[in-house]
């Protein structure tokens, strides 16, 4: 059988972003970031203790490449996503009922990790900024698994 290219470069985007993500979950977990104030309010001394604190070493040049990487990793993510429920040669093979399950399961998750970092963390640490992106790739991998499961299946 022909192996299926679109899926293919799905899974190895998939699988590039998930090894990123984490190396800056283990490697990186120190970096603390000033969020926007809708993801966590930040008070005068807070932001005072933020500029006194010890710098991690390379914290900028790892800030600017997860500043890169991220609305890359996202907009390929999402490509993808678009591209495999547009399709019409796997428009067939999704069950619209598991897409929209997929998709209700990644919103609660999101939203759940949003009010914990809202209230329960101290910190905004630099790998939550990249929770939305890995969601979204959890959905495409799930997409991505059913697709090539179905089509091996034919």
């Amino acid at each position: 059988m022909k192996k299926d290219k679109a899926l293919r470069i799905s899974l190895i985007s998939i699988l590039l972003f998930n090894v990123f993500f984490i190396i800056m979950l283990i490697g990186y977990n120190d970096i603390i970031i000033i969020p926007n104030s809708f993801f966590k309010s930040i008070t005068k001394e807070y932001y005072f203790w933020y500029m006194d604190r010890p710098l991690v070493y390379n914290e900028s040049i790892i800030m600017g490449i997860t500043g890169i990487l991220k609305p890359m990793f996202s907009l390929i993510l999402s490509l993808e996503f678009f591209y495999i429920i547009f399709n019409n040669k796997y428009i067939n093979v999704i069950e619209k009922k598991n897409l929209v399950i997929s998709l209700i399961i990644g919103c609660t998750i999101y939203c759940l990790s949003f009010l914990f970092i809202k209230y329960g963390t101290e910190h905004y640490r630099l790998f939550m900024t990249l929770i939305s992106t890995e969601i979204l790739s959890i959905i495409l991998l799930n997409l991505v698994l059913k697709v090539r499961k179905e089509i091996t299946l034919i």
